[in-house]
């Protein structure tokens, strides 16, 4: 195109590239280029090719990382910002696996009714007081008081609690948790 503009236009071709946003160097360069391409240019086009067949081969999921340890597979020496590079301009993007999930608790095997969160309550806290004695505790009593826990008591009551029931226990659910009935019916909600 620039080099037609002085052939046909008598635009000298200084002019053509500041027009186009060229630099008049590359032009320079890529007028005097061969006529056959590179040996360079020729490696590219076939990793070009080879990642084009292993992204479509995989349906389009597979992203550049999986399509370098591919191309490795095949005895190809590459690197894999290349891949990552010529994936990129080709618009060749792997689609990100979906997260599994889990539709049960990991810890309980399923969803847990208020009778059972109350018992989980129940057993995490003779592990952290042994000696109490939960048959005559109120459920809606403060826990802390009722068996003297302390801060980091409590604490631990709140991780273990949220380790087997595989939920999550936010400080913002503290409040809630001061009763073993707060705690069942928190643990019933989550899990």
């Amino acid at each position: 195109m620039i080099g037609d503009c002085r052939t046909e236009e008598d635009i000298p071709h200084t002019v053509a590239c500041r027009a186009l946003g060229v630099s008049t160097a590359w032009f320079c360069k890529w007028r005097r280029r061969p006529e056959n391409p590179t040996k360079r240019e020729v490696r590219r086009a076939a990793l070009t090719r080879g990642i084009k067949e292993l992204f479509e081969a995989s349906g389009g999921t597979y992203g550049s990382p999986r399509i370098t340890l591919d191309l490795w597979a095949e005895g190809r020496q590459v690197s894999r910002n290349t891949v990552a590079e010529i994936t990129a301009e080709h618009g060749r993007y792997g689609r990100k696996p979906k997260k599994r999930r889990s539709l049960t608790a990991p810890a309980t095997g399923g969803t847990v009714n208020q009778a059972q969160a109350e018992e989980l309550v129940k057993e995490v806290l003779l592990d952290i007081v042994p000696d109490a004695d939960l048959t005559e505790t109120d459920a809606q009593a403060d826990l802390r008081q009722e068996l003297e826990l302390d801060s980091m008591d409590f604490l631990t009551l709140v991780e273990r609690l949220s380790a087997r029931a595989g939920c999550r226990i936010d400080e913002d659910d503290y409040p809630r948790m001061a009763t073993l009935a707060g705690s069942a019916s928190l643990l019933a909600e989550r899990t």
